[in-house]
């Protein structure tokens, strides 16, 4: 239905550049929007992302009451948009140099190839269809021809290889090559109502098939920091920065949105760039913990998705996580819950 009060969005980005539109045709529902007029292709929007940036198709949108608030929001990611151009730009810059050098040596390659092809008699012809030899029709078996179960196979012939140090290099690509990671981390308590905890993060390098693991067990009255400190232990496990040769590119699975908006709406970057503390002037929890991600993260595309419970990954992450908190459990209270440990912090 219309509404009297109207609902801007503020969009940014490569592609659209800078938008400001106003509509009056939404529904109010218990947690958000309903968007009836369909300038984008976001229909919903949660109250709890008025005024934040929610990142869609390439580009970034606010929703508000307000266009002065929404305008002071979207300023930083205006900065962010101008960094990436501005990498970009000194990306692009490298390349084409490199492309300019190598195209100059392109023409000597070609030509000492083509003096090779000369001395050992020149080019080939390409064969015509009626060149060209039909595949003779493979004899048959006959039964008593087949291998018996007994019958040792024939030797395999050897597979000719070639020593990549004896091969001559190849000139021409100058494409920046990407390494990318997943990280799964999950943290439980043994029981709803107890102290002892667990985390445990995996981390999977796409490059090469190789999967880490980082975990412990700890005793805390502050549930809420051992997530993360999973995904620091995970950013410092091993996983390199970006450099002008290599692209690193990491996405972190978790259940926990407040964890998960932090790389997937850049709330990370934002509050690096506000010291970390939020708009009231307080500081943001575990700030340290957050400060040490970033210290990597901000040398690598960090993003996040939001996995099911029930993801194998996951379910793996979260299942070795409640072993450590178990352990810690029976460490401290023994089997008739005697003779309890004193508490001791997860140690930062």
């Amino acid at each position: 239905m219309k509404q009297s009060k109207p609902l801007y969005c503020l969009a940014v980005g490569y592609v659209v550049g800078a938008s400001l539109n106003k509509i009056y045709n939404y529904d109010l529902v218990n947690n958000g929007y309903v968007l009836r007029t369909q300038f984008t292709a976001i229909t919903f929007v949660k109250l709890a992302d008025l005024n934040q940036p929610i990142n869609f198709a390439g580009q970034t949108y606010f929703f508000g009451h307000s266009p002065q608030e929404l305008y002071k929001v979207a300023s930083l990611t205006k900065k962010d948009l101008d960094a990436g151009l501005a990498a970009e730009q000194n990306w692009v810059n490298l390349t084409k140099k490199k492309l300019q050098v190598a195209w100059q040596k392109m023409a000597d390659v070609v030509a000492k190839e083509e003096t090779a092809i000369q001395r050992n008699g020149g080019v080939s012809e390409i064969p015509n269809q009626a060149q060209m030899a039909t595949p003779a029709t493979p004899p048959s078996i006959s039964e008593d021809q087949l291998p018996q179960e007994n019958q040792a196979a024939a030797p395999m012939p050897p597979v000719a290889t070639t020593d990549p140090s004896s091969a001559e290099p190849v000139t021409g690509t100058v494409e920046r090559a990407v390494r990318e990671y997943y990280i799964y981390a999950a943290a439980v308590k043994y029981k709803s109502n107890c102290m002892s905890v667990g985390y445990l993060a995996k981390i999977f390098n796409c490059s090469t098939g190789q999967i880490d693991e980082v975990g412990r067990s700890g005793y805390t009255d502050d549930f809420s920091k051992v997530l993360i400190r999973a995904l620091k232990e995970a950013f410092e496990s091993g996983i390199p920065s970006s450099s002008k040769d290599e692209q690193v590119r990491v996405t972190v699975y978790t259940t926990n949105e407040y964890v998960a908006n932090m790389f997937a709406k850049n709330y990370l970057r934002a509050f690096a760039r506000r010291n970390w503390t939020k708009k009231d002037g307080t500081d943001l929890a575990h700030k340290d913990l957050w400060e040490q991600i970033w210290s990597h993260a901000e040398h690598m595309i960090v993003t996040a998705v939001l996995c099911e419970p029930d993801d194998v990954n996951f379910k793996d992450c979260a299942q070795k996580a409640f072993a450590y908190a178990e352990e810690d459990y029976k460490k401290r209270y023994g089997k008739n819950r005697r003779g309890l440990i004193p508490p001791a912090t997860l140690q930062e």
